[in-house]
């Protein structure tokens, strides 16, 4: 974060060797009690969202696993997304670069703490094309992009590096479908009037 870290950048990785250190399966045998000892997909917790160059994968496991999705044209796959820094029981993965309305194939895979893999059956999914909708930057100028069209899907075709905000919503009805891309914003010297306190 150019200029605006204030040594925060260290909180997460702290967080996250103490998280991996002190909890889990393994750390608390009531998990296993109370969730079962064999690791398990829960049907309840499966959450697909199809884009044009994208898909965002949702999913839970009955205990803490690190996972990652298999992908590609056919079941035989050839891609897979990045390892999660930890055990999680809820999963998120991102399939990006994927070309519009096609079917691709993926797969679920879990590794619980104690090294048992998890597989999900041959699953597919379908890429999609929005009629109408708007390609940022496209034509527009920014950041900050003003989205003003009411109804619209404004889709992003890259990442956006934004120096304060990076989108203004100034229409109803409006979805930003982030296709897969990084917003990232507020990365300069907070933009604060002067106040007084009384």
């Amino acid at each position: 974060m150019a200029g605006a870290d204030s040594g925060f950048s260290q909180v997460y990785p702290d967080f996250n060797t103490f998280s991996s250190q002190s909890f889990g399966a393994e750390k608390d045998a009531l998990i296993y009690q109370m969730f079962g000892n064999d690791l398990a997909f829960k049907n309840a917790g499966i959450w697909i969202h199809e884009s044009q160059n994208s898909a965002a994968l949702g999913f839970e496991t009955n205990l803490p696993a690190k996972s990652y999705v298999e992908y590609g044209a056919t079941s035989s796959y050839g891609q897979r997304t990045a390892d999660p820094d930890r055990h999680y029981y809820l999963h998120l993965h991102y399939l990006t670069g994927l070309a519009p309305n096609r079917t691709y194939h993926y797969r679920w895979v879990a590794v619980d703490e104690r090294g048992n893999v998890l597989r999900s059956a041959d699953k597919t999914l379908q890429t999609k094309t929005f009629a109408g909708a708007v390609m940022v930057p496209g034509a527009l100028s920014g950041p900050p992009y003003v989205l003003d069209q009411a109804n619209t899907r404004y889709v992003l075709t890259q990442d956006i590096f934004a120096h304060t905000r990076a989108f203004t919503i100034k229409a109803n009805g409006v979805i930003l479908d982030l296709n897969g891309h990084v917003v990232t914003y507020d990365q300069s010297q907070a933009f604060v009037k002067e106040t007084t306190w009384d």
